[in-house]
C-alpha cells in the first residue's frame, strides 16, 4: 500500500501574520486562500512539492466546542503549545535566519544524517 501524507492542518487567528511568515519569510506556495476576515483556511506548502501541504486553520470553530475549550486552546495556542509540525532542513540556521528570528524550540535531530528537524512555534498565533 502507497500512503502519502498530503496535508497536515496548524491553527492560526491571524492569516496576515500566518502569510508573512509561511509564504513571504519560508517562501512556500500560497495554494488556495477560502474565507475571509480571521475565518480564512489558507493551504500552503514546500516549492516543488505539490503533494505535501499546510492548511492553516481558525481554531475551534466547530461549533460543539464549549466556551471552556475554545479559551483552553486559545491559551495554549498563545503559549506555542497547541498544533505543531516537524520541519526539516540541511541549513537550519539560514532557514530560521529568512523566518525574520522566529523563536526556534529543540535542539537539532539525529533522525536523519545531514538534516537538523526543529520545531517552529506556530505562526500567527498570539504570544
Amino acid at each position: 500500500m502507497d500512503i502519502t501524507i498530503h496535508t497536515s492542518t496548524l491553527p492560526h487567528d491571524d492569516p496576515e501574520a500566518s502569510l508573512a511568515f509561511w509564504r513571504d519569510a519560508l517562501g512556500f506556495e500560497v495554494r488556495n486562500d477560502v474565507g475571509e476576515g480571521k475565518m480564512r483556511w489558507i493551504r500552503v506548502g514546500p516549492p516543488g512539492q505539490p503533494d505535501t501541504s499546510i492548511l492553516l486553520a481558525p481554531p475551534v470553530v466547530d461549533p460543539g466546542v464549549t466556551d471552556d475549550e475554545r479559551r483552553t486552546v486559545t491559551e495554549m495556542m498563545a503559549k506555542g503549545t497547541y498544533g505543531w509540525i516537524l520541519l526539516a532542513t540541511e541549513d537550519l540556521d539560514g532557514t530560521f535566519r529568512k523566518g525574520a528570528g522566529q523563536r526556534r524550540r529543540g535542539r537539532p535531530g539525529a533522525d536523519a544524517p545531514g538534516l537538523w528537524v526543529s520545531r517552529l512555534r506556530l505562526q500567527g498565533s498570539r504570544g
